[in-house]
């Protein structure tokens, strides 16, 4: 997505939803929408459509910037590794739903559902991520944080025994 793109999506939802000005004469969105962009980001490309946004009369704060490992380590990122850690469900008032992403890259389409990780002896390894309903009970996976609580730690040691 270039610069221009960003411009014209903030044009876009202006004539949808309106602006104001802020207090230093720059137009912001609705407080209910803005754009939000996150995909191979570098310090230019952010800066580039910071400075077309500014040119134009735009508040920075439209956008904001999903900046994975990309902006830390040039040579090697999660996509190196094909890795990336996203939510799969959610639950509402006791309803579970599927969380998923599905960009046009469909390599990088994301996992959906409840999940469960077992052993499995037809991959390299020996572990795979089926649906939690499919684990018949040999699950893997342990709960770590629930409600913002901590609900499993682990001693060096421990995660050592566990890598081996």
């Amino acid at each position: 997505m270039s610069e221009a793109q960003v411009l014209w999506i903030v044009q876009e939802l202006e004539k949808g939803f309106g602006s104001t000005l802020n207090s230093k004469g720059y137009k912001t969105l609705n407080s209910h929408v803005g754009v939000i962009y996150g995909d191979s980001l570098t310090e230019i490309d952010i800066h580039n459509i910071l400075e077309i946004l500014l040119k134009n009369g735009y508040a920075a704060d439209n956008c904001v910037y999903g900046c994975g490992g990309y902006l830390l380590q040039r040579d090697m990122s999660r996509d190196t590794q094909r890795f990336a850690l996203k939510a799969s469900a959610m639950c509402i008032n006791g309803v579970w739903g599927e969380v998923f992403k599905e960009p046009s890259d469909r390599s990088k389409v994301s996992k959906k559902g409840r999940l469960a990780v077992v052993n499995h002896s037809n991959t390299l390894d020996g572990w795979t991520t089926v649906s939690e309903n499919l684990a018949m009970g040999s699950d893997r996976l342990v709960t770590v944080f629930e409600d913002g609580n901590i609900t499993k730690e682990w001693t060096f040691d421990e995660i050592r025994k566990n890598v081996q």
